[in-house]
């Protein structure tokens, strides 16, 4: 057999693969260095998603159908991006912690137990009060946070439909309460029903582990239910609210159930109670079943916020409306069509909150987008006018519709992104645009000390203050610039043989791969035999055979795992074919100076 003529063509595929990988290391830390202070080829290529990851199945998959593998990363990086993007601490699972969670975790570890010591430490101001009746167009829903104390003295709560004190902390193991804050002693109720205001109490539980201990115990849930039935009617109360956070996929069928069962003994205690749900901006997990629970809830509190946050690395809005090639692909113009047209959501119980807060950072550079040195805290509204009203200048973003200050500190940059009137008029005429049912605050006495936010919202909700047609057609300019992509509508579809092949090329095109895969293995193990060797390599002819197939089966795994890119794939092909040319020629030349020589 000709056993030299393979060692040599062993040897000069190996010498041209070590050149390429020598080759595509340089090109890959040069490309590298080239970029690394691109942000915008940063975020663009974040979203894109071009590279192939690191787990086997996305490589396969890659190297089959880059169209269906952009799609399967988009989807699997939107957990991995909205984990970056939104606020926070994680729980002991991982799972992110909203902005109320955050909050409440620190107020309850300062131990204050009276409304009184509240004002104190929050240094509560009592501003006059507007007490003109107002009739609204929307339902406006306030959060009153206990830590909030008295501020509720100072609400217009003519200018709100229900607040929801919050909240009961639940204990999961038991379904009593941990705490239940002042809800007993507090003067809310009397305020509120004063000015025909419906009061709530809101029942928190967070993180995935808390939420599976709970869900999981019946008793734990009747517990609760007839827990709130007593404070709701021995208190004044007119509904409950339910903000679960951190529900896992595995609970959802018994999240359902909890919902049906408390929403069920509720109203027959008394019909004119209200249920509503809190809901993270985006349902990631698909772990609401909002066709179900929209029959056995009355409202649903979508939390528009919390889009940017601790763990960010880039400093950006709090509530962006539109992202455009700016900013990460989600924001409150993405939350609504999910909600109202993906999970068919009902209008008229869907509740966009916004914020009375904001996020700061320590950044790199004044200008925006900009790289996070450091997340430095949330920022009340009050924090921010207090502090940089009348020592800075404020900006907009056209893009997110978002307000911020960007200053420097004499040590480093400082971006602050908040809402004010400008940004939340923005929100407010969104929410008129879809027609939703209203508006939610996080949170109420955020504000307080000022009257801004409150005289906004009796222009835009009260009927008295309403125009009959708002305007609100600048928002389909804006949508057409930077929001979400217009649906095309979909092109009919032709019948025929290969029409009909091509919906399955993917499948067709693994089965494939998956066959040659294991027929290459299946016959390197066979040539083990010597026997089966020397039949199969009887010839010269089979011999370049078996390793032209071998060294393509190397380069396309090579590919797929990334350590030969496209140009890589051409410079090797083109080494190969030469040598190969070279060979041929060089052998054709031998036999026709052996065939001279002869006699």
């Amino acid at each position: 057999m000709k056993g030299n003529t393979f060692l040599r063509l062993i040897f000069m595929a190996a010498i041209c693969l070590v050149f390429v990988m020598k080759t595509n290391a340089e090109l890959v830390s040069k490309r590298d260095k080239n970029n690394v202070d691109s942000l915008a080829t940063t975020i663009a290529d974040s979203v894109t998603a071009k590279a192939p990851p690191k787990d086997f199945f996305g490589k396969i998959l890659h190297a089959v159908s880059p169209k269906e593998y952009k799609n399967w990363i988009d989807k699997q990086a939107m957990k991995k991006r909205i984990r970056n993007a939104r606020s926070v601490s994680v729980d002991s699972k991982g799972a992110p912690m909203s902005i109320r969670a955050i909050h409440k975790k620190k107020h309850d570890s300062f131990g204050y137990k009276t409304e009184r010591q509240w004002d104190s430490i929050q240094n509560i101001k009592f501003l006059p009060v507007d007490d003109t009746l107002n009739d609204l167009s929307k339902i406006v829903y306030g959060f009153h946070p206990y830590w909030k104390g008295r501020s509720y003295l100072s609400y217009n709560f003519s200018l709100l439909s229900r607040v929801a004190y919050f909240s009961y902390s639940l204990h999961p193991a038991t379904g009593s309460y941990e705490s239940i804050h002042s809800w007993k002693t507090t003067k809310l109720r009397e305020e509120a029903h004063r000015h025909g205001c419906k009061v709530d109490l809101s029942v928190t539980n967070f993180g995935v582990s808390n939420n599976r201990k709970f869900l999981k115990n019946v008793k734990a849930q009747n517990t609760l239910i007839d827990t709130l039935i007593m404070l709701i009617s021995e208190y004044g109360g007119d509904g409950v609210n339910i903000d679960f956070e951190g529900v896992s996929i595995t609970n959802k069928k018994d999240f359902t159930n909890f919902i049906i069962n408390l929403s069920t003994k509720f109203k027959a205690v008394n019909p004119e109670y209200k249920l509503s749900l809190s809901l993270p901006a985006i349902d990631f997990n698909n772990v609401f079943d909002i066709a179900v629970l929209q029959k056995y809830v009355d409202y649903f509190i979508i939390m528009g916020y919390d889009f940017y946050g601790k763990s960010s690395t880039v400093a950006g809005p709090n509530a962006p409306i539109f992202s455009g090639t700016v900013w990460y692909p989600f924001n409150i113009e993405k939350t609504l069509t999910e909600y109202l047209q993906d999970k068919s959501m009902n209008p008229a119980q869907c509740i966009l909150a916004v914020p009375y807060y904001g996020k700061e950072w320590v950044t790199t550079k004044g200008t925006i987008p900009s790289k996070t040195k450091k997340f430095v805290e949330s920022r009340t509204y009050r924090f921010v006018q207090d502090n940089y009203k009348d020592n800075y200048e404020v900006s907009f973003d056209t893009v997110s519709c978002s307000s911020y200050y960007t200053f420097h500190n004499g040590a480093n940059w400082v971006q602050c992104w908040f809402d004010n009137i400008h940004s939340l008029s923005v929100k407010y005429d969104l929410i008129l645009k879809n027609n939703i049912a209203g508006v939610g605050i996080w949170a109420l006495g955020y504000d307080n000390g000022y009257t801004e936010l409150w005289r906004l919202l009796k222009q835009k909700f009260a009927t008295s203050s309403v125009k009959k047609t708002p305007n609100t057609a600048y928002l389909d300019t804006l949508s057409q610039k930077h929001g979400l992509a217009p649906v095309a509508k979909p092109e009919v579809k032709k019948k025929g043989v290969i029409v009909q092949v091509r919906r399955f090329v993917n499948i067709i095109a693994l089965s494939i791969f998956v066959f040659l895969f294991f027929g290459i293995i299946g016959f390197i193990y066979t040539i083990t035999d010597c026997n089966v060797r020397d039949l199969v390599f009887k010839s010269e002819t089979a011999v370049y055979l078996f390793v032209l197939v071998i060294l393509v089966m190397l380069v396309i795994f090579m590919r797929i795992f990334d350590v030969l890119q496209d140009k890589e794939i051409t410079f090797f092909l083109g080494v190969f074919l030469g040598m190969v040319i070279t060979y041929i020629i060089l052998r054709k030349l031998r036999k026709r100076k052996y065939s001279k020589d002869t006699p």
